[in-house]
């Protein structure tokens, strides 16, 4: 786990900054779109808590700010939560380590949280259940979640090594940062 934490570091410290993020098109869709129906049934109104787990580069958390919300963003190691404070610097974002199945915070805390390419990472000895439970514990009753999920047959599962239920280890990986991670995929909705 420190191997492959340490991986994701050295990714995001080794990238210039990213002067242009833009967010990802489910997260803006969530929030605004009426066509043909809204997407959410209860938007949250301005200044609810929301956090961008696994935020990576940062490319929602403009948007999450400018739809005037209480932003929050977690990462797995303290040298990539520096980088986006640094990033971010003077933006009223709340950043803090943590990983999908040990968050810092209370329980209820959230009105919603998203987890763009991310909450389908296991750590060793645990499933996704466990991130799945730890994210409802953080979320209000009556609050969101909204994440991505894989599917077998993407690419990356092309060569892992498939374990037990719907896990794989990474063995090829184009990017050279995921080889030796856990990832749940699905087979069906």
């Amino acid at each position: 786990t420190d191997a492959i934490h340490g991986e994701w570091v050295l990714h995001y410290k080794n990238r210039a900054s990213q002067t242009h993020v833009y967010p990802e098109g489910f997260v803006v869709r969530m929030f605004r779109s009426k066509f043909p129906e809204p997407f959410l049934d209860n938007v949250p109104e301005t200044g609810a808590k929301i956090l961008d787990l696994s935020s990576g580069y940062g490319r929602n958390l403009p948007f999450l700010l400018a739809e005037g919300f209480d932003v929050y963003a977690s990462e797995i190691a303290p040298e990539i939560v520096e980088r986006l404070r640094t990033e971010f610097d003077g933006s009223g974002i709340q950043f803090d380590v943590g990983l999908a199945h040990d968050l810092p915070y209370e329980t209820d805390f959230f009105d919603g949280v998203l987890a763009c390419n991310s909450c389908y990472y296991i750590e060793a000895g645990l499933s996704f259940s466990d991130n799945l439970n730890e994210i409802a514990l953080v979320v209000k009753p009556g609050g969101f979640f909204g994440g991505t999920a894989l599917c077998s047959y993407q690419y990356i599962f092309d060569e892992a090594e498939k374990i037990k239920g719907n896990c794989a280890t990474i063995v090829a990986d184009q990017q050279g940062i995921r080889k030796n991670s856990l990832m749940e995929y699905f087979d069906n909705e």
